[in-house]
């Protein structure tokens, strides 16, 4: 299966997803740290919304993503972390073929 919905939900491949989801964090950590940093995140939410033309996220919006998804509190996304943002936001559900 590659995609499909279910519920409003996009369901997607495992194997599938981990590639998206590889590709996207390695585009987005520009130092190659191995972390999103909150200047890296919001560079790409900025430019995704000039892409999309949809309104960016205010500082304080901005925060609370950033806060919510960064569960050890270390201020910066790791890639486990990514990935529960990711779906989250794309409304993605992980299924094993």
């Amino acid at each position: 299966m590659f995609s499909s919905e279910r519920g409003g939900k996009i369901l997607l491949d495992e194997k599938i997803y981990m590639l998206y989801l590889s590709a996207a964090f390695d585009s987005i950590d520009k130092d190659k740290s191995g972390f999103i940093d909150s200047k890296e995140l919001t560079n790409i939410l900025e430019q995704f919304g000039k892409e999309t033309q949809i309104q960016t996220p205010s500082k304080t919006q901005f925060q609370k993503i950033f806060e919510k998804y960064d569960a050890n509190k270390d201020r910066k996304i790791s890639y486990k972390e990514f990935g529960v943002m990711a779906g989250e936001l794309f409304n993605i559900e992980v299924v094993s073929a």
